[in-house]
């Protein structure tokens, strides 16, 4: 997985622990080993399920027909400029969009 997805998980994980009813947060685990797995084993555990929620493809609405309307190019032609925007938004945060 890319460095830039690691800071993500580990700025999100501190702002987790700092935002508890009693804030705490101590850097040291971040620590890894020589596989670079982190030492500590609860955050080892969240940084497989940000990696996995990373990796599941998202699912892209479905087409917008015409349904018979005569004027629904209009409609369609607007709904897949709107779709190619939602994907273009969910791939810049680093997730993936089922084609």
């Amino acid at each position: 997985m890319s460095d830039k997805m690691r800071d993500e998980f580990e700025v999100a994980y501190q702002a987790a622990c700092l935002g508890r009813a009693v804030a705490r947060f101590d850097p040291s685990v971040f620590a890894k080993d020589h596989c670079d797995d982190y030492l500590n084993s609860l955050v080892q555990s969240a940084w497989w399920g940000w990696q996995c929620s990373r990796a599941a493809p998202v699912e892209r609405p479905e087409d917008f027909t015409d349904g018979g309307n005569p004027n629904a190019r209009i409609l369609i032609a607007h709904h897949r400029q709107i779709v190619g925007r939602w994907i273009s938004a969910i791939e810049a945060a680093g997730l993936k969009v089922k084609p």
